[in-house]
Protein backbone atom coordinates (compact mmCIF):
# COMPACT_ATOMS: atom_id res chain seq x y z
CA UNK A 1 0.00 0.00 0.00
CA UNK A 2 2.77 2.04 1.09
CA UNK A 3 4.20 1.48 -2.76
CA UNK A 4 0.46 3.10 -3.92
CA UNK A 5 0.88 5.97 -2.04
CA UNK A 6 4.26 6.78 -3.68
CA UNK A 7 3.44 6.24 -7.23
CA UNK A 8 0.31 8.33 -6.88
CA UNK A 9 2.40 11.32 -5.54
CA UNK A 10 5.47 11.10 -8.22
CA UNK A 11 3.06 10.71 -10.69
CA UNK A 12 1.15 13.59 -9.01
CA UNK A 13 4.73 15.47 -8.98
CA UNK A 14 5.56 15.19 -12.54
CA UNK A 15 2.45 16.66 -13.86
CA UNK A 16 2.87 19.40 -11.46
CA UNK A 17 6.64 19.43 -12.75
CA UNK A 18 5.32 19.32 -16.71
CA UNK A 19 3.10 22.36 -15.91
CA UNK A 20 5.35 24.30 -14.24
CA UNK A 21 7.82 24.19 -17.06
CA UNK A 22 5.09 24.51 -19.86
CA UNK A 23 4.15 27.65 -18.18
CA UNK A 24 7.48 29.27 -18.14
CA UNK A 25 8.14 28.55 -22.10
CA UNK A 26 4.93 30.50 -22.84
CA UNK A 27 4.68 34.23 -24.67
CA UNK A 28 2.65 37.19 -23.51
CA UNK A 29 1.99 39.61 -26.70
CA UNK A 30 3.39 42.24 -24.01
CA UNK A 31 6.92 40.33 -24.83
CA UNK A 32 6.65 40.28 -28.09
CA UNK A 33 8.71 43.33 -30.17
CA UNK A 34 6.63 46.33 -31.60
CA UNK A 35 6.26 46.83 -35.39
CA UNK A 36 7.34 50.03 -36.53
CA UNK A 37 5.53 51.47 -39.08
CA UNK A 38 7.73 53.96 -40.55
CA UNK A 39 11.50 53.48 -40.82
CA UNK A 40 14.09 56.81 -40.89
CA UNK A 41 15.85 56.66 -44.30
CA UNK A 42 19.16 58.27 -42.94
CA UNK A 43 21.58 59.02 -45.26
CA UNK A 44 24.95 60.95 -45.41
CA UNK A 45 27.61 61.62 -48.10
CA UNK A 46 28.51 59.44 -50.49
CA UNK A 47 32.21 58.92 -51.84
CA UNK A 48 32.62 59.17 -55.62
CA UNK A 49 36.32 57.81 -56.66
CA UNK A 50 37.87 59.52 -59.62
CA UNK A 51 40.50 57.50 -61.34
CA UNK A 52 44.04 59.09 -62.69
CA UNK A 53 44.94 57.14 -65.39
CA UNK A 54 46.59 57.12 -69.27
CA UNK A 55 46.86 60.73 -68.22
CA UNK A 56 43.25 61.62 -68.11
CA UNK A 57 40.62 61.90 -65.00
CA UNK A 58 38.55 59.06 -65.25
CA UNK A 59 35.72 60.05 -65.36
CA UNK A 60 36.33 63.63 -66.41
CA UNK A 61 32.66 64.82 -65.57
CA UNK A 62 31.52 64.49 -61.62
CA UNK A 63 27.88 64.61 -61.03
CA UNK A 64 27.87 65.19 -57.05
CA UNK A 65 25.86 66.45 -53.91
CA UNK A 66 27.08 69.02 -51.75
CA UNK A 67 29.31 67.78 -48.91
CA UNK A 68 29.67 64.58 -51.14
CA UNK A 69 33.41 63.53 -50.86
CA UNK A 70 35.32 63.15 -54.18
CA UNK A 71 38.26 60.62 -53.94
CA UNK A 72 41.18 61.39 -56.87
CA UNK A 73 43.34 57.87 -57.42
CA UNK A 74 46.38 57.94 -58.80
CA UNK A 75 46.85 55.09 -60.90
CA UNK A 76 49.16 56.30 -63.41
CA UNK A 77 53.00 55.96 -64.09
CA UNK A 78 53.51 59.77 -63.54
CA UNK A 79 52.84 62.13 -60.78
CA UNK A 80 49.61 64.59 -61.15
CA UNK A 81 47.38 66.99 -59.13
CA UNK A 82 44.08 68.58 -59.37
CA UNK A 83 43.94 72.03 -59.78
CA UNK A 84 40.90 74.36 -59.50
CA UNK A 85 40.95 76.21 -63.01
CA UNK A 86 39.37 79.62 -62.47
CA UNK A 87 41.45 80.91 -59.70
CA UNK A 88 43.65 78.07 -58.71
CA UNK A 89 41.75 78.64 -55.25
CA UNK A 90 42.78 75.23 -54.23
CA UNK A 91 45.35 72.42 -55.32
CA UNK A 92 45.67 69.18 -54.15
CA UNK A 93 49.41 68.96 -54.52
CA UNK A 94 51.49 66.09 -56.37
CA UNK A 95 49.65 63.18 -56.14
CA UNK A 96 52.14 60.30 -55.90
CA UNK A 97 51.79 57.19 -57.50
CA UNK A 98 49.30 54.89 -56.28
CA UNK A 99 48.28 57.44 -53.67
CA UNK A 100 45.07 59.41 -53.14
CA UNK A 101 43.73 63.03 -52.59
CA UNK A 102 40.35 63.44 -50.84
CA UNK A 103 38.16 66.40 -51.17
CA UNK A 104 34.77 67.77 -50.12
CA UNK A 105 32.39 69.08 -52.74
CA UNK A 106 31.55 72.54 -52.13
CA UNK A 107 30.33 73.96 -55.46
CA UNK A 108 30.87 73.46 -58.87
CA UNK A 109 34.02 73.80 -60.54
CA UNK A 110 36.40 73.22 -63.15
CA UNK A 111 39.91 71.74 -62.38
CA UNK A 112 42.81 70.38 -64.11
CA UNK A 113 46.28 69.31 -63.65
CA UNK A 114 48.81 71.82 -63.28
CA UNK A 115 51.79 69.57 -64.25
CA UNK A 116 49.72 68.11 -67.22
CA UNK A 117 47.56 71.19 -68.46
CA UNK A 118 46.03 68.92 -71.05
CA UNK A 119 44.16 66.90 -68.34
CA UNK A 120 40.82 68.72 -67.51
CA UNK A 121 37.35 67.51 -65.63
CA UNK A 122 34.74 69.15 -63.84
CA UNK A 123 32.78 68.13 -60.38
CA UNK A 124 29.08 69.28 -60.96
CA UNK A 125 27.70 70.24 -57.72
CA UNK A 126 23.56 70.13 -57.82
Amino acid sequence: MRIDVLKKYSLLYCLFCLLAIGSCNTTQESDLPKEETEVPVVTGPKRVKVYIKQMKYQPAVIEVNKGDVIVFINKDIVVHDVTEEATKAWTSGPIQINDTWTMVAKESVNFYCSIHVVMKGKIIVK
